[in-house]
């Protein structure tokens, strides 16, 4: 009876390891064939010399406005995964640990960084997000209204309920506000996708407060790898194409042309193509000597949305 058993046990186990071989060896093919195009791939984006046109991409508002408003609703799930691949979620925690009082995010999109804990430890007073993407703000919207439903669990109902959280359809290029109102002014992965990153500097300069801090964290040409710059170069029209993103622009010359703002930190990710760069605008004033009261719209433009005293 035992040896009829064990022949039979013997038998499922040949049968089971006849059929994963196959298996196996098929994957593993297909492992192989798809490593192998993915290099071929990598290594012609590498050595090909790049078109003119593809290292000097001529950004369109209205096309980029478009893809983004048809991108929100999958927006944070084709990002998610890479995001978590290249580290995004430490550098954005890092950045913003350099935020204080009110702050503003220019080109907010669906609003990837996390404002809601930075309110709950009393780090930020207020946060206005402004983008020109309708459809992003309102995904940035249900986004934090969630995140915050979530944060009062634990913490006092009056913690949150007399903190602003504004979200206002407006360019980056012209700021509808005032001179020196904003304690920190915040853009991550925004400039690669604007007409004149240079005006938006200037604007981003112009609405915080003198000893305000400016927080950049951008991607762009390499300052380390030439063949990384190649690559970026061969594939920026693509990149531009799919999402409205032109990330082989020189990061670095930008941030050089800042006038009237002294370079604190400045750290280089990923062969050199993603930088984070902290700054305070001159003539310093101590941030907790500074009014920490929502600044007024300098125009009658009203908030796409807000929750300020509102019922959580």
């Amino acid at each position: 009876g035992s040896t009829i058993r064990k022949r039979k046990k013997n038998n499922k186990d040949t049968i089971c390891m006849s059929t994963l071989k196959p298996l196996f060896v098929m994957s593993a093919g297909l492992f192989t064939i798809g490593t192998g195009a993915y290099l071929t791939m990598l290594a012609n984006n590498v050595l090909k010399t790049p078109t003119p046109e593809s290292q000097h991409i001529v950004p369109n508002k209205e096309y980029i406005q478009e893809a983004y408003n048809g991108k929100a609703p999958s927006y944070d799930r084709e990002v998610r995964f890479q995001e978590w691949l290249y580290n995004i979620t430490k550098y954005r925690k890092r950045l913003l640990s350099f935020a204080q009082g009110n702050v503003l995010e220019v080109a907010a999109g669906s609003s990837r960084n996390d404002y809601e804990s930075l309110l709950k430890e009393s780090q930020v007073n207020s946060v206005t997000l402004v983008d020109y993407a309708v459809n992003m703000l309102e995904e940035a919207e249900k986004k934090s209204k969630k995140a915050m439903h979530k944060l009062i669990q634990d913490t006092p109902h009056d913690t949150f309920t007399k903190t602003p959280y504004y979200f206002l359809q407006m360019d980056s290029h012209d700021l509808q506000f005032e001179d020196n109102v904003f304690d920190t002014v915040v853009s991550t992965f925004t400039l690669c996708s604007m007409e004149d990153p240079t005006k938006v500097i200037k604007e981003m300069l112009r609405v915080v407060k003198p000893g305000g801090r400016l927080l950049f964290l951008e991607h762009g040409r390499s300052h380390s790898s030439p063949l990384m710059n190649r690559f970026l170069d061969n594939t920026a029209e693509k990149r531009y194409e799919h999402w409205g993103c032109i990330y082989n622009r020189n990061m670095e010359s930008y941030f050089a042309e800042m006038e009237g703002a002294i370079v604190e930190v400045i750290e280089h990710h990923h062969l050199g193509t993603c930088v984070m760069v902290v700054a305070q605008k001159g003539n310093i004033i101590p941030i907790s000597e500074t009014e920490t009261t929502l600044p007024e719209l300098a125009g009658a433009q009203k908030p796409l949305a807000c929750f300020l005293d509102e019922e959580f």
